[in-house]
């Protein structure tokens, strides 16, 4: 077939007409700002996105920095947010789906790897400073050591921590250091409210004074210097304090999760999906009225025209007659009158699929799986559910991590030297060994999966072949192989004391559990039974003759 050229001479020759031609380059003032952006979308080509329009009249289209954003709206985020967890059932549940996946009920744990001077070569550990640091940190996270107040242990200020990013979107602790008398450990934690950070103090930069945004006075390249609190919360009518004081950086932990570059404070985790749950709650919320309204109403009482009516019990708003009804009552209506049935129409059929497609939108915008948000567990197996919670869980650790850097490892270094300094640990005066990365592990909880024996079971194969570890696999269930082995160790050495016999151990060269007796000579490995004698072969049948 043959090809046909186009001619592209006419093409190559148009001009653009008057109306398309594009605006000339003009650099961008805030007196042209918006004339300019008014007249970019007009003519062809560019993002549709970007483009302006009646149905996006109100759509921004100029840009704001983060801090911009949140100086206006992070106090209205935080009153709303607030009110959200107390009163909408989904954000109570987002709230403790934080709580109990980023704490848990053991809280964050610290492994101690701390290891001795090389010996021929190899390295050992430290067993008596891993147990003596061991030792002293669960005891300061006894609410008596833990908190100024002595009302929140560890756990407690990890568990506030959580609840804080979701709901306010931030929290401040600040450390304290206190006399021995007061605290073996000299040291201790006050957790502070995020209205404390007084967001109104905001100041411009200059060679004699630092910027101050939203509270917290930076340098030129935004580094905290320093926090600017009110001695009380200033929303507390009666026990507030007015007073501001800066508080050095170096005595603040503050814990949010960065969105933006330059961004100074933290906004609730909420924000993304308040005003559909608002929008939703308020669903929620007519229908139900609807429905009980309609499940009051037995019916009506209809009447002819000329009729005497029934007086009834009262009139309504609309001044209808109302009747109450009580169980076992008979009514005699009057001559002329009809009683009919009202259904309740509420609630309708499409009540649950958009609650349910509404409440996807809604997990989506928290990074959640659906099921779990919504307790709807219809439909799941070992396939969906296993799909559906490992987004969620790689977004649960993402947070973990931002608080381990942000507040466990911080509070951890502060406290050791604290620690040391003040004798509560017996130990050389050595914190950067004690404070090493790869000698201290932090451990958060980790999940079990919907099926554990499959899980149990690729472990299993993964170990026989090489493909893992044990020390990875007991990591991913939030817990240190060290532990686990020395754990092994003295059950296994109570239980031959006892004359106890176990099952097979990680080894796999125990007894089985099944048998616990001595394998037979002659049997099979872990059996109780010798195999069958060899029994002399028949001999072979005789054939018949044929007739």
């Amino acid at each position: 077939m043959p090809l046909t050229l186009l001619d592209l001479s006419e093409a190559k020759r148009a001009t653009l007409a008057p109306a398309e031609v594009l605006p000339a380059t003009r650099t961008l003032t805030p007196n042209n700002m918006q004339a300019v952006l008014s007249g970019a979308g007009a003519g062809f080509g560019g993002f549709a996105a970007a483009k302006p329009g009646r149905l996006t009249a109100d759509w921004s289209r100029v840009p704001r920095a983060a801090d911009q954003i949140l100086r206006m709206d992070l106090r209205f985020l935080r009153a709303r947010a607030r009110e959200q967890q107390i009163n909408s059932p989904i954000a109570s549940k987002f709230q403790q789906m934080l709580r109990t996946n980023l704490v848990g009920p053991h809280g964050i744990r610290i492994a101690f790897k701390i290891e001795k001077q090389r010996i021929h070569g190899s390295d050992t550990l430290d067993d008596n400073t891993n147990d003596a640091l061991k030792k002293a940190w669960r005891k300061w996270q006894r609410k008596e050591f833990c908190t100024i107040h002595g009302k929140y242990t560890w756990n407690d200020v990890c568990r506030m921590a959580a609840d804080g990013i979701g709901r306010d979107g931030e929290i401040i602790v600040r450390k304290i250091y206190v006399p021995k008398s007061q605290n073996p450990f000299g040291f201790t934690l006050q957790l502070i409210q995020a209205d404390q950070l007084d967001d109104n103090f905001n100041r411009i930069g200059s060679p004699k004074q630092n910027q101050v945004r939203m509270g917290v006075e930076v340098d030129r390249y935004q580094k905290p210097l320093a926090y600017h609190l009110f001695e009380g919360n200033p929303y507390e009518t009666g026990y507030g304090a007015a007073d501001r004081v800066p508080v050095p950086a170096g005595q603040i932990y503050h814990f949010y999760i960065p969105r933006f570059i330059g961004q100074t404070r933290g906004y609730p985790l909420l924000a993304p999906v308040m005003y559909d749950l608002r929008m939703l709650d308020g669903y929620f919320e007519a229908e139900l009225v609807a429905a009980r309204s309609g499940a009051m109403m037995v019916g009506a009482i209809e009447s002819q025209e000329g009729s005497q009516g029934y007086a009834g019990d009262g009139e309504t708003q609309d001044g209808a007659t109302r009747l109450d009804v009580e169980n076992g009552m008979l009514i005699q209506l009057p001559r002329g009158s009809t009683l009919k049935n009202v259904s309740p129409e509420h609630p309708t059929a499409a009540f649950n699929p958009f609650v349910e497609r509404s409440l996807r939108l809604v997990a989506s915008g928290l990074g959640v799986a659906y099921h779990e948000l919504g307790n709807d567990l219809a439909g799941v197996n070992y396939s969906s559910g296993r799909l559906g919670v490992l987004e969620e869980r790689d977004y649960f650790m993402e947070l973990q991590n931002l608080m381990i850097d942000a507040i466990c490892r911080p509070v951890y270094e502060d406290w050791l030297r604290a620690s040391l300094l003040n004798g509560a640990l017996d130990l050389s005066f050595d914190p950067d060994r004690y404070a090493d990365p790869d000698a201290i592990e932090f451990i958060p909880k980790r999940w079990p999966w919907v099926d554990p024996l499959k899980d149990s079971q690729a472990s299993v194969a993964d170990v026989q072949n090489g493909f893992n570890t044990h020390a990875a696999i007991l990591h991913s269930h939030g817990k240190d192989w060290r532990d686990v082995y020395k754990q092994i160790a003295a059950e296994r050495a109570y239980a031959d004391e006892l004359g106890i016999q176990l099952g097979t151990d990680i080894r796999g060269d125990a007894l089985s559990e099944v048998n616990d007796g001595p394998p037979e000579e002659e049997g099979e490995p872990g059996t109780d039974s010798k195999p069958a004698k060899e029994q002399p072969a028949a001999p072979p049948a005789k054939k018949k003759p044929k007739k």
